[in-house]
């Protein structure tokens, strides 16, 4: 948004990620991005989305769905 853009894209690549080596994504990544907070979040995604994948969340509650 800084940069005059006006929107930002989320898109379900979660499936993609399952198949790649994650290490070498993220070396790609911070050779391109000088931001380090960027990769950092990415890492975090990708590690919880490895977590939650078996646990449903109600937005609203504080707990996991059982």
């Amino acid at each position: 948004m800084e940069n005059g853009y006006i929107c930002s894209v989320e898109f379900a690549i979660h499936i993609y990620f399952d198949n790649i080596n994650q290490d070498f994504l993220i070396s790609k990544i911070q050779n391109h991005i000088s931001d380090d907070k960027i990769p950092n979040l990415i890492i975090t995604y990708l590690k919880w989305t490895l977590i939650d994948v078996l646990i449903r969340y109600d937005v609203n509650a504080k707990e996991p769905i059982k």
